[in-house]
């Protein structure tokens, strides 16, 4: 076989710095079909201490333990505040039920007396009576001399028939006059009321409480 003299010759192989393949102007592979290096040791840790700190930093505020702390000191400067300016330490409270009931003070025993005596009382020293018998509670014990025709009161005398020139006048209340309403004139009865009245005229005035 012969060659032409002008024909240029093409060795059969590429010189040996060169792959065979691909051109000379191209780089062996393409970029997009590399494969990836493979991750030291040091590259994981940084990649790891990386996502931490991200998942840390998007917590929720509530998550976040300082959040938490600030919240309770400033909730404990407040109350401290607050009790500072009530004046300190608060009374302390009692469970003990209320008792708002006025207390009531017994009745004191009445003065037991006849109309004899509070009549002649009464004309001895009319000043000396009414210190004596003015707002007392009296049981007196008298003569019925006359009933009021409307239940208003009932007078009482000396039953020992004495004649005397001042009455005791009864005022009774609604709740009386059935039992007024069976007395008989000259009948003996006992009542039980305070003096409101005692004067040298008219004599005595009794609000009555109760008959017997």
């Amino acid at each position: 076989m012969s060659h032409s003299v002008n024909e240029p010759t093409q060795p059969p192989y590429p010189p040996r710095n060169q792959p065979p393949y691909p051109p000379q102007n191209q780089p062996p592979y393409p970029q997009q079909n590399r494969p990836p290096y493979p991750p030291n040791h040091r590259d994981a840790k940084a990649q790891a201490k990386a996502a931490r700190a991200y998942a840390k930093s998007t917590r929720p505020w509530y998550a976040k333990k300082r959040t938490w702390l600030l919240g309770l000191l400033a909730l404990l400067f407040i109350v401290g505040i607050f009790q500072m300016g009530n004046g300190g330490d608060a009374p302390a409270q009692t469970n003990a039920p209320a008792n708002n009931a006025p207390a009531t003070t017994p009745a004191a025993a009445p003065l037991v007396v006849t109309a004899d005596k509070l009549l002649r009382d009464l004309e001895a020293n009319a000043l000396k009576a009414n210190n004596t018998y003015i707002d007392k509670r009296v049981k007196v014990t008298g003569k019925v001399d006359n009933i009021d025709a409307q239940g208003a009161y009932f007078s009482i005398g000396p039953r020992n028939g004495r004649i005397s020139f001042h009455s005791i006048l009864m005022n009774i209340e609604p709740d009386l006059k059935d039992k007024v309403a069976n007395l008989k004139d000259g009948q003996s009865v006992t009542a039980i009321g305070t003096v409101t009245d005692v004067g040298e005229v008219m004599g005595y005035a009794i609000d009555v409480e109760s008959i017997g």
